[in-house]
This record gives C-alpha cells, structure tokens and sequence, in this order.
C-alpha cells in the first residue's frame, strides 16, 4: 500500500513529486505557514526552449535533459523546500519561510546551477536554461492560486524579455 501510494505521487521520469503529489505537500506546506504565520515563497521553473531540444536531438535527449536537471535541482534543495514537476518541462518549489529576497538568491543559484550542467547525450550541443518566477506571500497573496498566478506572470515576464532570467515582484 505504501508503495502504491508513494508511485501515485512520483513523477516516474525524474524521480520527483508529480503534480498530486506536489498539491498534496503544497497543501501541508501552507497550512503550516498559516499556523505558525510565516511567509512561503514559490518558485516556477521552465526549461527554455525545451521544445528545440527535443525536436532537434529527439525526446531521448529531452527525458535526459529533464532527469538531469530535475537530479540536480533536488540535489541542491535537499530537505530545503518541496520540488516536484508540474508536467512537461515545467517544475515548482516551493520554500521554507524566507523572504522574497532569499527567495530571489535560491533561484539564482539554481538557474546558475542550470546554465552550468553538462548535458552528456549524443550530439546534444546545447546548454539548458531556465527561467523562473518567483512569488512570495508576504506581497503576492496568501493563497496557492495568488501565488501561482504571479509567479507565473513572472515567469512569462522572463521568457518575454530574453529567457535564462529569475524574475521577481519589482
């Protein structure tokens, strides 16, 4: 039973929490914030132009691409926050209470994580990048969808004006 449940709630490619899973915690996460009136920060990650990849290297590059970068981002949040992937090359995390300052350094440290993985695949010549929105509900809403909508504004704020950006309220 418990092994069922834990598949229910992993993303079978990289490893992490799928989207049910990620609700579930997300759900938890927040009600502890509540209870103890602390700030929660949520990160909205993309890969970049994820779709060339793919359509160039072919969808065995892209799985790679996602195990790699997914690997590396839990490896670097260990206990630090909740991540799990939204679907396609979308993924979330969400923070222990730090303010939207801090919230803007975790992202630009993993972007930068990112940018600098190697991508070891067959004639893959490409260096990932993401994009990420950052929100914080200490400005941006108190509620999962208040924070979701802006950082996913954000996030297309940063695609927008060139892509490999973190982008956070101004």
């Amino acid at each position: 039973m418990a092994r069922q449940r834990h598949l229910a709630r992993t993303d079978l490619l990289t490893g992490i929490l799928n989207r049910r899973g990620f609700d579930e915690a997300m759900g938890r996460e927040f009600a502890r914030a509540a209870r103890r009136n602390e700030m929660t920060s949520l990160l909205l990650l993309d890969i970049d132009f994820f779709k060339g990849v793919n359509n160039r290297y072919g969808h065995q590059v892209g799985v790679s691409v996602l195990a790699v970068v997914s690997e590396s981002i839990a490896a670097m949040l260990r206990t630090e926050g909740v991540f799990g992937r939204l679907g396609g090359e979308e993924f979330v995390v969400i923070l222990p209470p730090i303010d939207h300052a801090q919230a803007l350094d975790v992202a630009e440290r993993l972007r930068g994580l990112v940018a600098a993985l190697p991508i070891d695949a067959a004639d893959c010549q490409e260096h990932v990048m993401v994009s990420i929105g950052v929100a914080c509900t200490d400005a941006d809403g108190a509620d999962w969808d208040s924070l979701y909508r802006a950082a996913d504004q954000r996030l297309y704020d940063g695609k927008s004006s060139g892509r490999n950006k973190v982008q956070g309220r101004s």
